[in-house]
């Protein structure tokens, strides 16, 4: 496969430089032609058969005019290249840590050439990227003054929002993203985020369903479909858009606990189980699907794994309150009053609401 690419690719370059070549031999063709009309026109002058503009002086004038729109072109595609050297390198030196030498040559090059959107644009992308956002949107709506269309630079401008948790503003940009370059993945994914946030999770799934027909193996989309079809208690639907995924991303440690989260709500607690397992031996330290394994185990009676599951999550995760909450129903359960007490109220101090309304008599 490798070797018959390459051959194209040869291919492709050979019928270029024949075009090239073909272009200048028309070239020297015309002005050869030209030459023996001239020649014809003046010796017919000489012989009192007419004199002035002859056909000679025509031919050889579009003969010109050719070459000069064909050095024309020469000139213009060594503009471009020019242009898009001065951004990769701007983007390579980026890349290599070197943002700040980057900065002053992609500034250099946007003073030198103001007309040039894509500069502006790159810079735009370095200075977001070292989170400058008031500069980088200056950057950002520069481009669309000059390129109204520009879907990457709209979906800068949500980015930006978002940062700002400015929802509204950036979900505008994300939907005006979409409405300039229908082909634009990315655009239609975070307006996906947008409508699943608020609620919309019939447009949602519509706009994450466009994103796999631009991308069919896009794992967030993937993911993010199937917590909708979860959400709205579509069951089937998220299995099958989970199972998908893992056939894609078989590694992927989030996809299996949204499934056994499936599995759980379909009341099917051995497969649930079985999911959380392989989650947590791709990812140990995945709080949430740890959190949902000891759920399984206590729905099953399985009291002293669950406890001890909580106790592992625990020293992942210190700092949630939800985790010593539910290791205080535990201990509850198991009747380890002084361990009940300890527990609800470090949840309570860690803000976990439900710990705090309900303290027991005996913990007073």
């Amino acid at each position: 496969m490798k070797k018959e690419k390459i051959l194209l690719m040869l291919l492709l370059v050979a019928v270029s430089i024949l075009q090239l070549l073909a272009q200048e031999q028309r070239i020297i063709q015309d002005r050869l032609r030209a030459y023996d009309y001239d020649m014809e026109r003046r010796n017919r002058a000489q012989n009192g058969y007419g004199d002035g503009y002859g056909m000679g002086d025509l031919i050889f004038d579009i003969g010109e005019a050719y070459a000069n729109y064909f050095d024309e072109q020469i000139k213009q595609e060594a503009f471009v290249k020019m242009i898009r050297e001065k951004n990769q390198n701007a983007l390579d030196l980026h890349r290599n840590g070197l943002s700040e030498t980057a900065l002053k040559e992609i500034d250099a090059a946007c003073e030198e050439y103001p007309e040039q959107f894509t500069l502006f644009f790159t810079k735009g992308t370095i200075l977001y990227d070292l989170g400058e956002d008031d500069e980088a949107e200056h950057c950002f709506r520069s481009v669309l003054t000059k390129y109204p269309n520009h879907a990457q630079a709209y979906i800068y401008l949500g980015l930006i929002a978002s940062n700002r948790s400015d929802e509204g503003a950036a979900c505008y940009n994300f939907d005006k993203a979409c409405k300039v370059n229908s082909s634009a993945h990315e655009a239609f994914f975070f307006r996906g985020l947008c409508q699943k946030n608020s609620g919309e999770y019939y447009n949602a799934i519509r706009d994450f369903t466009r994103v796999l027909e631009l991308v069919p193996n896009y794992r967030a989309a993937f993911y993010q479909r199937a917590k909708c079809h979860f959400q709205m208690e579509n069951l089937t639907s998220a299995r099958i858009n989970l199972n998908q995924a893992i056939r894609y991303y078989p590694k992927d440690a989030e996809l299996y606990n949204l499934r056994g989260m499936v599995y759980y709500k379909e009341e099917k607690l051995n497969e649930a189980l079985d999911d959380f397992d392989k989650a947590l031996a791709l990812q140990p330290d995945l709080v949430a699907a740890s959190i949902n394994r000891a759920g399984i185990l206590l729905s099953q009676q399985k009291i002293l794994p669950a406890k001890e599951e909580i106790k592992r999550t625990i020293q992942l995760d210190s700092e949630n309150g939800g985790l010593y909450y539910l290791l205080s129903v535990i201990n509850e359960r198991l009747e380890e009053l002084e361990e009940t007490c300890l527990n609800r109220k470090k949840a309570c101090e860690l803000n976990y609401k439900e710990a705090c309304e309900r303290v027991l008599p005996s913990c007073k």
